[in-house]
């Protein structure tokens, strides 16, 4: 996946209903964007939550070593 696949996928996601509860995941490009965006989350009251172990295991299977999979998920540009 590109950085416009990703825009994709999250004018995608902004089309859905919106999630129950306060917690999120936050997808970015880069660790200053992650960080910025994490601390607007706790600001606005949601809870920026450790990924499951499991949803860890499935992105790692999925991502190169050198992505960051925590939450933030840094996904770095090519």
């Amino acid at each position: 996946m590109d950085f416009d696949g990703l825009m994709d996928g999250a004018k995608a996601l902004s089309y859905q209903r919106p999630g129950r509860g306060n917690r999120v995941c936050i997808i970015t490009n880069g660790g200053g964007s992650g960080v910025l965006a994490a601390d607007e989350c706790m600001r606005q009251g949601l809870e920026v939550t450790l990924l499951p172990g499991r949803a860890k295991e499935k992105l790692g299977q999925v991502f190169p070593l050198y992505y960051g999979i925590n939450n933030p998920v840094i996904l770095p540009r090519k």
